[in-house]
C-alpha cells in the first residue's frame, strides 16, 4: 500500500502508536512489544519511498531500534530531544499542548527524524563532560592510588585497560571488579 501510495511508512511500538498515526492520516505498522519485532523480518520495505521508525523514549526501544536498524538500513529513526521524559511516545507529542491539526504531530516528528542514530565524537564527549558536570557519582574501587587519580569509576561509561602482552590484565581487572562490588554492594 505504501509503495503505490508513494508514501511514508512509520514502524510503531504498540497498537496506541499505531493508532495515532493511522488517524493522522498516515500508513504505519506496530510491532507488539521491543522485544517481539521480529515480526517484520522478511519484510521488503525496499521500494517504500521513506520508512521512519518511531519508537517509545526508553532503553528497551533504544535496542530494538538499533535492531531494526540492522533490518532496515535505510529507515529513519526519531530520536526524542534530552529533556522528554521516559516512555514519552508519538501520542505523547500527540497530546502535548493539545495539538490541533494532525499535521503539526507529523511535523514534529518529522524534525526529530535522523537518518543516522549514532552521535558522532562530538557529540559524545560533549555529552560525556555535561554528564559529570551535572554531578556523576563516582564508585570506588578501594584502589587507593587509581581512585586518588581517576576520583572512582564512572558508571555506564567503558573504562579501557590498556597494558603489553602478558602483565597481568586479565588479573587486575578481576581484581577491580572484585574489589568495586565489595566496596559498592548495590
Amino acid at each position: 500500500m505504501a509503495r503505490e501510495m508513494k508514501k511514508t511508512l512509520w514502524i510503531c511500538k504498540r497498537e496506541k502508536d499505531t493508532v495515532t498515526m493511522l488517524e493522522a492520516g498516515e500508513l504505519a505498522v506496530g510491532i507488539p512489544s521491543t522485544s517481539t519485532y521480529r515480526v517484520l523480518d522478511g519484510m521488503s520495505l525496499n521500494d517504500i519511498p521513506e520508512v521512519i521508525i518511531a519508537m517509545d523514549n526508553d532503553d528497551a526501544s533504544r535496542k530494538a531500534i538499533e535492531d531494526l536498524k540492522d533490518i532496515f538500513p535505510f529507515a529513519k529513526v526519531i530520536i526524542w530531544p534530552s529533556h522528554y521524559r521516559d516512555n514519552w511516545d508519538v501520542t505523547d507529542s500527540k497530546m502535548q499542548d493539545r495539538l490541533d491539526a494532525e499535521e503539526d504531530l507529523i511535523t514534529q516528528l518529522r524534525e526529530f527524524a535522523q537518518k543516522d542514530t549514532w552521535l558522532d565524537e562530538g557529540e559524545l564527549l560533549s555529552n560525556f563532560w555535561n554528564e559529570i558536570e551535572r554531578g556523576t557519582s563516582y564508585i570506588k574501587t578501594d584502589f587507593s592510588a587509581l581512585d586518588n587519580h581517576l576520583d572512582g569509576l564512572i558508571p555506564g561509561v567503558l573504562h579501557v585497560i590498556q597494558a603489553s602482552s602478558s602483565v597481568g590484565k586479565t588479573t587486575f581487572c578481576k581484581q577491580l571488579a572484585d574489589q568495586i562490588r565489595v566496596e559498592n554492594p548495590d
